[in-house]
């Protein structure tokens, strides 16, 4: 039976010590290590805390109007019987301008013997996104560092079994940190999650140790996927159902659950397929100083119009044009040189990507999909 997060949550009253830990489970955990309880797990000065404890502190301060899918997650985790009494331990969360840092884990025991420990994606900060750019043209960043080191401090710790997971930039953090951990901590490791997460480069994925690793790793990505097919996403992959359209089908809420895993479709969707094309074409057109040059235009950019986080920038949309005006003026001529030739490469690679499928069954389901989609869209008028 296919059932949503939310519906499969609410269904979930066996305890670990009755049912042990299923793929269901490590998305469930993935979406959870996404949520900042630094806060609330710091102020309970213990080493372990009850998930459903943290839950209900964050509840307290959760706006349900402005966080509905976060409220009603966290509400169905705050009272199951199955996830409440987990335990969490070592919540990090560290954003660090000036290295252009953002990294949060923290870890989770769901069985006397078993931790799974989740790394936090990209949350809402500029730098966040910042770092996200800098794959473009640096094999490794700063967070993946900080997630070795963050897995590793836990050798004494962790217990036999060890599942290591993420969603978004976490299940990218979550490969890396497994790959690159001490010997100690990689022999206890069972299974990584990556739940769309993006890739790596290709001096990481010739890497022996990434190579060693691959056997372990179980990549899960929605059809209409964007971040997860980001850089070389060479590991088999999961394409998923989501009930969003493509540009929501990134929210791990959005996705559909069948037994104890998440659905399981055939194959990605035309528009995931053209933005792929789009990717590989404009970077392929792009050097490594190009997109250096070009990720730091755009940073500066949107530092100009100081936004506290980058969903603050987006919901301000009655101002937002006269603040990307404002800001555009105050740019030297070399950014704005920078930022003018970006634009031109992504419409050339836009008119690249979308040219017409070789294979008519291809393009008739290309269409289809576009239409269904604008359908889709229409109907949320």
């Amino acid at each position: 039976m296919i059932k949503t997060m939310f519906e499969y949550i609410a269904d979930q009253n066996e305890p670990f010590s009755d049912k042990p830990f299923t793929p269901a489970d490590a998305a469930i955990l993935s979406t959870l290590s996404n949520i900042n309880f630094s806060y609330f797990y710091n102020r309970k000065k213990k080493e372990k805390v009850n998930l459903g404890e943290l839950a209900h502190d964050f509840l307290q301060v959760c706006k349900p109007n402005e966080h509905s899918w976060e409220y009603a997650f966290l509400k169905l985790i705050e009272n199951s019987p199955r996830y409440s009494q987990i335990l969490v331990s070592d919540v990090i969360d560290d954003v660090d301008l000036s290295e252009e840092k953002q990294f949060g884990a923290l870890t989770f025991y769901p069985e006397e013997d078993l931790a799974y420990v989740g790394f936090t994606g990209t949350g809402t900060s500029v730098v966040g996104y910042k770092e996200d750019l800098n794959m473009a043209f640096m094999d490794v960043i700063p967070s993946q560092r900080e997630a070795v080191n963050y897995i590793n401090n836990l050798k004494d710790k962790l217990p036999q079994r060890v599942i290591v997971g993420g969603f978004s930039k976490g299940g990218n953090l979550a490969v890396f940190a497994s790959a690159f951990a001490k010997p100690e901590v990689r022999e206890k490791i069972e299974t990584v999650y990556n739940h769309d997460g993006p890739g790596f480069s290709d001096l990481i994925i010739n890497e022996a140790k990434y190579q060693t690793l691959k056997p372990l790793v179980k990549t899960y990505i929605p059809s209409a996927s964007i971040v997860g097919i980001l850089l070389n996403q060479d590991n088999d992959y999961k394409i998923i159902e989501s009930s969003a359209l493509p540009i929501a089908q990134h929210q791990p809420y959005t996705w559909y659950f069948e037994g104890d895993d998440l659905k399981v479709i055939d194959e990605i969707s035309g528009a995931s397929r053209m933005y792929r094309k789009m990717q590989k074409h404009l970077l392929g057109r792009m050097s490594e100083e190009e997109r250096k040059e070009t990720v730091n235009a755009i940073f500066n950019f949107i530092t100009e119009i100081e936004p506290d986080d980058f969903l603050n920038l987006l919901r301000d949309d009655k101002k937002v044009s006269t603040k990307f005006k404002e800001a555009w003026k105050k740019l030297d001529r070399r950014t704005k040189r920078v930022l003018t030739r970006f634009i031109r490469i992504i419409a050339r690679s836009l008119y690249h990507s979308m040219r017409p499928f070789k294979s008519k069954k291809r393009k008739r389901k290309a269409k289809a999909e576009y239409e269904q989609e604008l359908k889709e869209l229409n109907n949320l008028k």
